[in-house]
This record gives C-alpha cells, structure tokens and sequence, in this order.
C-alpha cells in the first residue's frame, strides 16, 4: 500500500507539470487577448484596468505563476481518475490488453475535464497524454520500492486518529472559503500564499469566466447594426464596416453571418434588448466552459478534499511502519500531530462559547486575545458601534481589518467614508478591495473619485478589479465609438 501511495504522489506531480503546461498556452493566448483589448480603451479614452505592456501580461514568471493554476486544479483532477484506475493495475500486479482500452478511457475523460474549444487539439494531445504523464512515474517507483507485510488494522487505527481533527474542523465550518483566507493571513507562508494566488487569479479567472464576468470587454458591431440598446458598466462598443478586423473584441455583433464567429441579430430589435448580447446569446462565445465545469467539480464538488484525506492515508501508513521499530516514536509523532491542531480547535471552543452565551460579546470586543476580537468581529459584526469598527479597522491583525471593513460597508453609514480611504493604503490587498467595495456601496461622487483614483494607481490588477465593480455600482462607464 505504501508503494501504492508514493507511486501515485510521483504521477500526481507528473499531471501536475503537464497541466500548468497546459495553462501556460491559455494564459498567454488570453494576456494577448487582454493586451489588444486595453489598446482598444486607451485609444477611445478609457481607462484600462490592465497597461499592454504590464509585467502581468508579459513576464514569463506570472504567466507560469498563473498556469499553476492549472496545474492544482485539473492536473490534480486528472490525477485523481487516473489514481482510482490504479487501483486495478495495484491488484492485479500487471499490465494486459485490456489496459489499452482503460488508457483509452482514461484519456478521453481527462481530455473532457480539460477540452478548450480555443484549442481544440491541444486539448485532446494533453488529455491522451496524461495517463501517460502519469503512468509512467506510477510503474517506475512501484517497481524500485519494496513490498513489505504491514498491519491493516494497525494502519486503519491510525488512520482513524489522524483523520480526527481535520473531519472535526471540517464539520465545524472551518473549511469554508472565507476562514481558509483568514487563515492564511496569521503566518508569514501563508500571507505570501495568499499575495501569490491573489496576483496570479485575474488572469488565471480571465481564461475561464464567461465573457459577460469579465471586467472590461470590447464588442465590435457592424454597421449594419442601428440601436444597441442597454450598455453594461466595463464594455466599449466599437461600429466597423468590417468588425471581423477589430484585433481584441471579445464579442463580434451583426445582422447577418460573417467570416469570423459572430452573434447574428435576427430580429429588429436593438442588439441588446434585455440585455440578451450576455445573457443569452455570449454562450456561443464561452469557449473554456468545460474547463470552468472540472475545475468547479474539483474544488466544491468534493475532490479537492480527497487530497488531505490521501495524504493523511500515506501519513498513517508511515507512522504504522514507525510503530513495529519504535512505539515510543510513533506516539510522540501523533502528539505533534494533534497538538497542531489546538489552535484552531481552541477557536472553535471560544466560537461556541460565544454563540451559547452572547452576551460574552462586550468581553470579545474589549479582549487583547486576537481570536477573541475575530470571533466578535466576524460572529455578531451588527453588535459593534461605529467607534469599534473604526477601532477594529486600524487593528494590527489583518484578518480583523478585512472583517471590519466588510461589517461597515453593511452599515452603508457615511461616517465611514475616511476608514475606507485610509485602508486604500493597507499593504493586505484583500483589506483594500473590502473598501473599494465599500466605497462602491455608498455611491457618492465623493467615493467615485477616490475609486477611480484607485483604478489608476493601486499595484494589484485584482485590487483594481474591486474598484472597477464599485465604480459600476456609483456610475456605470461604456461607450459606443466608430472605427476610423
């Protein structure tokens, strides 16, 4: 079993290599995309959220940063099926005929999960390729690693302990999307985790969101096309006699079909009655929405927790093998083990403390314990007066500034006008887009100049992103413009 579990870690890794590969292709195909459509804006005198030339478009580095998206999410996917068709190799204890139909198999699934109608045949090459990718590794390290008689019982026993706290936390809500990203932020590897996956998301996000999620896009409209009709926040239309030729757009408009892909008005009515352009008919443009799909799959389908589930499978295995040379050992393993998890345990018995009896809240609030003020912050936020929020805002610990934030921009109270501005300048990225947010939601032209202030000088895309969408909610920018 152990020569099971490092054999498949070695192929994990492999699918892993070639799918931010993989990703390296459709990044760099969509940073083209982006660079030609902030041209596109700048020309007709808008402001991009992105310059053409910006290191997050260009430099080797970021792209493969952003590919690595990719790679954790399909190749890891991809991994797990071909992880389950192991299983079957393992019992058996060799290779036959009928593996080549389990290869290919195996191939057109991982082929589905990944396929791109931008690049179609890419798609199926990596796809038939990752079984492969991860086969290979697969029968090398079983064939060198040695087989030894392990206690099962012993095994599961263990497995039973390791796997205790994390279902527990699990159960407890700990693994939501929001505590993970509080999380990250008390240790210095996990802030820099969070900068790294907070930089590299807008372009990684721009590959797969459909173009009607996408901040900025540029829809070229053949002159044949007379009204519009409604203009979303973020879109410049541009009429051309050929708009085939317009490098950049995101959408091509006509009333009859042309050489380039197009959504053909059929009707009378104005192009984007209802707004139908997005609603409706941008599905035809939507070329990676397979891969949105798998990656939805894996991260809130149940996949992505297999992971540590496996893993503390390969752990207890290991301190099962301790265990025959040394008991001693193995039980000191297991005590580190568990007493990493007090911290968050311990939370998660100042939570309930706090929920059972809220009147504790003032104790909280007024505590220098920075658990005890997270908890107040994020349990009753409604609870806090404007002076707490604003004393919270400026707190040392960057979890509660976020939090903060988003409980004044629930009030929506104009008071709060200077904490957002002053927290426009907190070196957290995700503090500033909570008051881009909450800037946007009190809609005064005060806020919208400070946003768009914001959407020219911040140094993070994703920061610029938020203020973008709050710039949308005060005063929505389009603008429709004739190619020369």
């Amino acid at each position: 079993m152990a020569r099971w579990f490092r054999a498949s870690f070695g192929g994990t890794l492999w699918c892993i290599a070639l799918y931010t590969l993989y990703g390296y292709f459709l990044v760099r195909h969509h940073a083209g995309l982006i660079s030609s459509g902030m041209e596109l804006l700048i020309s007709f005198g808008m402001t991009p959220l992105i310059t053409p030339g910006d290191d997050d478009l260009t430099s080797m580095t970021h792209l493969l940063g952003s590919a690595l998206f990719f790679g954790c999410t399909l190749g890891v996917l991809n991994a797990l099926v071909n992880m389950a068709a192991s299983v079957r190799v393992f019992t058996i204890g060799m290779l036959g005929k009928r593996d080549a139909i389990l290869y290919l198999v195996l191939g057109g699934v991982c082929s589905y999960f990944s396929y791109s109608r931008e690049f179609p045949v890419l798609s199926l090459i990596f796809g038939f390729f990752c079984p492969l990718a991860f086969f290979l590794p697969w029968i090398a390290i079983m064939r060198k690693a040695r087989q030894r008689k392990r206690s099962h019982m012993r095994w599961l026993v263990f497995l039973g302990i390791m796997c205790s706290p994390f279902l527990f936390l699990a159960a407890a809500g700990s693994s939501s999307y929001e505590t993970i990203r509080d999380s990250l932020l008390l240790t210095r590897a996990g802030q820099s985790l969070s900068a790294f996956y907070y930089t590299h998301t807008p372009l990684a996000a721009h590959v797969i969101a459909p173009v009607a999620s996408r901040d900025q896009k540029v829809i070229a409209v053949s002159s044949s096309i007379g009204k519009i009709g409604p203009l979303p926040h973020g879109t410049l239309w541009i009429r051309a006699k050929d708009p085939c030729s317009v490098s950049g757009s995101s959408l091509v408009l006509s009333r009859e079909p042309l050489a380039c892909q197009s959504i053909v008005i059929e009707d009378s009515h104005a192009a984007n009655q209802n707004n139908r352009i997005f609603r409706e008919y941008g599905t035809a443009f939507d070329h990676n929405r397979t891969i949105r799909s798998a990656i939805g799959l894996f991260l809130f389908k149940g996949p992505v927790f297999l992971i540590p589930l496996l893993f503390l499978a390969w752990l207890s295995l290991w301190i099962a093998d301790v265990f025959e040379r040394s008991r001693v050992l193995s039980f000191l393993m297991i005590t580190v083990y568990i007493l990493a998890f007090l911290p968050a345990a311990h939370t998660q018995v100042l939570r309930g403390r706090l929920v059972l009896d809220p009147e504790r809240i003032h104790e909280y609030i007024l505590s220098e314990h920075e658990t005890k003020r997270y908890l107040a912050i994020t349990t009753y936020p409604e609870s806090f007066s404007v002076q707490e929020i604003s004393r919270y805002a400026q707190d040392s610990s960057a979890r509660i500034r976020i939090n903060a934030l988003l409980a004044a921009a629930q009030h929506k109270n104009q008071g709060y006008f200077a904490l957002f501005t002053r927290a426009l300048k907190d070196p957290q990225l995700n503090v500033r887009t909570k008051a881009c947010w909450g800037l946007g939601l009190m809609g005064t032209q005060q806020a919208l100049s400070v946003l768009e202030d914001v959407l020219v000088h911040d140094s993070s895309w994703y920061v610029r992103g938020y203020a973008h969408g709050a710039i949308g909610r005060i005063r929505p920018v389009s603008r429709v413009v004739e190619m020369p």
